[in-house]
């Protein structure tokens, strides 16, 4: 069963918003921010700036596309991880080699 949202308050170009994520966004978020080497406001607003739409919405895909990518790094699909280039690319292939030095 689905948790319920969460809103925090983020600062994009120095105005608040509030986004409403479910915890499972909330901590991906975060951890992609961390490996970024940013903060989750510059992440958001960085994504902000490409969006359409609901910005909430844009993390989300934002997100999910990121998880993609490092699946299809982590089972060799160059291919389809580089479909698109955003900056998810970089950050997933960060990611994995940071789990491959982990292991």
């Amino acid at each position: 069963m689905a948790k319920a949202l969460i809103k925090r308050s983020v600062t994009l170009m120095g105005h608040q918003t509030s986004l409403s994520l479910e915890p499972v966004f909330w901590e991906a978020l975060a951890q992609a921010a961390r490996v970024e080497g940013v903060s989750i406001n510059a992440l958001v607003t960085r994504i902000d700036l490409t969006r359409s739409g609901n910005l909430s919405s844009a993390l989300r895909v934002w997100l999910f596309e990121r998880a993609q990518k490092a699946l299809a790094l982590a089972q060799g699909d160059d291919q389809q991880a580089g479909e698109r280039d955003d900056g998810a690319e970089d950050g997933a292939r960060r990611e994995l080699l940071a789990k491959q030095d982990d292991a």
